[in-house]
């Protein structure tokens, strides 16, 4: 009988830095590119009664982004790559507001 995982959490965090700049003049649409560090945190498993813990990482660079906004206020999506983990077209949303 094949194993089941039950009870699984998952949590996810993308975090980087965005290079780039506005992408016309007087424009609202901004683009550039990242370099992103990958963390997913999966807890609580069980597996034929084992619980397990797990934090794989993943860094990506030069991935490019697309938003629109002002200065003050971005909200745009990071492009990944086509992987074994990743479908074709995946992107990351993000929303950047200055203090």
């Amino acid at each position: 009988m094949p194993s089941t995982w039950v009870g699984c959490t998952i949590a996810t965090t993308v975090r980087g830095d965005l290079t780039g700049g506005q992408a016309k003049v007087r424009g609202t649409a901004f683009k550039g590119t990242t370099s992103v560090l990958i963390t997913a945190t999966v807890q609580g498993c069980e597996r034929t009664g084992a619980n397990i813990k797990a934090t794989p990482r993943q860094s990506l660079t030069h991935l490019p982004w697309t938003a629109s906004g002002s200065e003050t206020s971005l909200l745009g999506k990071i492009s990944f790559p086509d992987t074994a983990e990743i479908s074709p077209g995946t992107a990351w949303a993000f929303d950047v507001r200055t203090p």
